[in-house]
């Protein structure tokens, strides 16, 4: 219970950690996937 309680913040940690890095290159991939130029 000790070690399942001292482990949530740190994938939290590294889940709030991908979404803000990976986010941006995602939201860059639709913007050009959503782009008139290739279409």
């Amino acid at each position: 219970m000790l070690i399942h309680n001292h482990s949530e913040p740190y994938m939290f940690f590294s889940f709030t950690y991908c979404m803000y890095t990976l986010h941006p290159i995602y939201k860059a991939w639709f913007d050009l996937a959503q782009s008139p130029k290739l279409n």
